[in-house]
């Protein structure tokens, strides 16, 4: 799938849960975050802590599951605290290191 089809498909998702018992995803993950949308995950994997580190607020799928939308002070939290850990400067400054 073109990447641009694979965004366009991306953003008409609502909530997604990604129930993997180790990380994957995680390109999926950062991106659905930064369209807005409820994303769920195991709260044992190692993508969890990280996230929850930098204050990106996840929903557990250990926990119950809420069908409801997400608060949009945490859609703009979330987006503001991506931007800052995943924008495009950053991670090319971080390629610059390696």
């Amino acid at each position: 799938m073109p990447f641009d089809k694979h965004l366009e498909f991306l953003s008409k998702i609502n909530i997604i849960i990604f129930n993997h018992n180790r990380q994957q995803g995680m390109g999926n993950i950062i991106t659905l975050l930064g369209f807005g949308k409820k994303v769920y995950v195991r709260s044992d994997v190692t993508c969890w802590k990280m996230f929850e580190e930098k204050g990106i607020k996840l929903f557990d799928i250990k926990k119950e599951i809420d069908l409801r939308s997400i608060d949009k002070r945490v859609i703009e939290m979330n987006k503001k605290t991506l931007k800052n850990f995943f924008s495009g400067d950053i991670i090319k400054s971080m390629e610059d290191d390696f």
